[in-house]
């Protein structure tokens, strides 16, 4: 009789585990254009998860701007970063319905991320909350349009809590009123200024809430929420080792030109005027070299070599306008740092047979990222040369040959880390570095449809384009990391110099990093990008450098096609205090079936 109470409960148990069929149904506010204006209207947007190999698919009708189908991608992206998992394992279908056509744009993205999470853990979500807000790639929540219109919209659909992006409770609109003139009315329009907040309520009964992130969005749409990250600890023991060296060697490096440069100075004809801005530059570097020294002396490697590096561009750009005055001189001056860079990249193409650890691999990815900025530069060298820009060649082709004798110094760092052999197809990077494109892409086209501007991620991406052209894959897929990065550092700060947001992008580089390390690999760039941000000054500078790490440490696992597990806990609200995680339905019903054989399997032992 037992058993047969233990089948019964396992048949009915068993069948709620495929209740969770990870798929999730939300409502989207969106605004309508009519005759007489705009009026909000609420599409129905389902999200559905399968095993897959990482595609997003979004079918909308009617149809909708190209915007929108960039903002489900970004949802699937952060909805699956916050969670720790990997989306390479996974498609995610996005289906929008609507009764009216509704004008496109990225303000779904913020209850699509809450969808494909509620999806992805089987929670249920409220049909009686309902949000506005775009989403960034960080999880934040930012500014739409059409507040109160998709707030009536929300209320007309029954909702009880309509949230909203933080900040965007009081909102003008444009009033159309009719007004008497001598020879008839007249419709004019003016501004008026509502506080949603206070109108939803004493007119609709409706809550009206900010919210700043998807947490916050998820906790009151599903009551449950994900657990605040907290800082992990990285260690740079390996990199501080490799880096004092190359620090110490380009400190010495810096101090040669500097005396080298100091001698031509005062043996030069050129005019005075010339001279005293060269010794003006020349004191610039000086000043560079001392800052690069204490740098060294702090133990902050990354940043001395760096300060060096500059220091080495200041010298060769006065030595150059000493040295080449004749045009013919220039020319040739040219040629021979074009014939150096063809040098490094055959070395390289040599030492990528030579590798013994993933972290090479890395190396190997920096070096040619370095002799692709140095040709670059070249480029830019010969387009002075022969529009006649004397002191612009001078300045390009010294940064071109410095940025080369770089690449040469980050190749002396394969087989630091490990003496194991090991074979790796660089060719293999070619689908990696094209996927990374595609991820910039979608970014930089999501951050113009909100922002407009992507700072220098247009030009990162013409770049990784360029060198996934000419085969240079490792190389693409750096730029391509970067272009991504800067676009969404752009996003998540609003383009501005936002001192709140320092924190948060440096506990997301050290968790990024600390999680590659965990999976014993050593984010060689990552972390030096990281020691860089914390000695920068000006504060986009360090979010950007900060979220170049972030980004830089997961190249470990297109390198290695190993995702890095995190721990990530989602809880309910109530027990938001407990660390424990709650456990979807057929979890519970699972191990609820096991308690009860087990208790019934012992009773029988003992009876036998």
């Amino acid at each position: 009789m037992r058993m047969k109470i233990v089948y019964v409960m396992f048949v009915v148990l068993s069948s709620l585990s495929f209740a969770c069929n990870m798929s999730a149904s939300i409502y989207l506010p969106a605004v309508q254009k009519t005759n007489y204006g705009y009026r909000g209207v609420i599409a129905n947007a389902n999200v559905q998860v399968r095993p897959g190999s990482g595609h997003v698919f979004v079918d909308t009708f009617p149809l909708t701007e190209i915007d929108t189908q960039a903002s489900a991608r970004l949802a699937r992206d952060v909805a699956f970063k916050l969670l720790g998992m990997d989306p390479n394992k996974y498609d995610v279908f996005y289906t929008i319905r609507s009764d009216s056509p509704i004008i496109g744009g990225p303000s779904a993205g913020g209850a699509l991320t809450v969808a494909t999470i509620s999806a992805l853990k089987c929670l249920n979500v409220s049909r009686d909350v309902i949000m506005t807000g775009t989403i960034n790639p960080d999880g934040s929540i930012g500014p739409v349009g059409g507040i109160f219109e998709k707030a009536g919209a929300a209320a007309s659909h029954g909702a009880k809590l309509f949230l909203l992006p933080k900040g965007q409770s009081v909102v003008t609109v444009e009033k159309t009123e009719k007004e008497k003139i001598p020879f008839g009315i007249q419709i004019i329009t003016k501004p008026m200024t509502i506080d949603v907040k206070k109108y939803a309520k004493d007119n609709w009964n409706m809550t009206v809430l900010e919210v700043s992130n998807v947490n916050q969005a998820l906790k009151y749409m599903t009551g449950y929420e994900i657990e605040e990250k907290k800082s992990k600890k990285i260690d740079d023991t390996k990199v501080k080792y490799v880096m004092k060296s190359v620090a110490k060697n380009m400190l010495s490096i810096a101090k040669e030109k500097l005396d080298e440069t100091s001698s031509e100075i005062s043996s030069s004809k050129l005019s005075l005027d010339y001279i005293s801005q060269l010794k003006s530059m020349y004191q610039d570097a000086e000043s560079e070299y001392k800052n690069a020294t204490k740098f060294y002396n702090s133990g902050d490697y990354y940043t001395s070599a760096s300060i060096s590096f500059g220091v080495w561009i200041k010298c060769s750009y006065i030595s150059n306008i000493i040295k080449y005055s004749d045009k013919e001189a220039l020319r040739k001056k040219i040629n021979s740092v074009d014939d150096e860079i063809r040098s490094v990249y055959s070395t390289i193409n040599q030492t990528k047979n030579e590798i013994n650890s993933p972290e090479d691999i890395e190396v190997i990815t920096l070096s040619e990222e370095r002799i692709s900025d140095a040709e670059n530069y070249v480029d830019k060298a010969w387009k002075d040369f022969y529009n006649d820009n004397y002191i612009g060649a001078c300045y390009n082709i010294a940064y071109a040959e410095e940025r080369a004798r770089t690449a040469r110094i980050w190749l002396n760092l394969t087989n630091y880390f490990n003496e194991k052999s090991m074979t790796f197809n660089f060719s293999s990077l070619k689908p990696i570095a094209e996927k990374r494109i595609d991820d910039a892409k979608a970014s930089i086209l999501y951050a113009k449809a909100i922002m407009g501007s992507v700072g220098n991620a247009d030009e990162l991406l013409d770049r990784a384009e360029n060198e996934y052209d000419d085969g240079r894959y490792a190389s693409a897929l750096m730029n391509a990391i970067m272009a991504k990065a800067t676009a969404d550092a752009f996003m998540e700060t609003n383009g501005l110099q936002d001192k709140n947001k320092v924190s948060e992008f440096k506990i997301e580089a050290e968790n990024s990093i600390a999680d590659a390390e965990s999976n014993g690999y050593v984010p060689l760039v990552a972390i030096n990008y990281y020691d860089y941000a914390n000695n920068l000054n000006d504060i986009q500078s360090k979010l950007l450098y900060y979220k170049y790490a972030d980004e830089l440490a997961s190249i470990e696992e297109d390198l290695t096609g190993q995702h890095v597990q995190k721990e990530v806990v989602i809880r309910k609200v109530s027990e938001a205090q407990k660390s424990s995680s709650p456990l979807p339905l057929y979890v519970v019903a699972s191990l609820f079936i096991g308690f009860v054989a087990g208790r019934l399997t012992n009773k029988n032992v003992k009876k036998k």
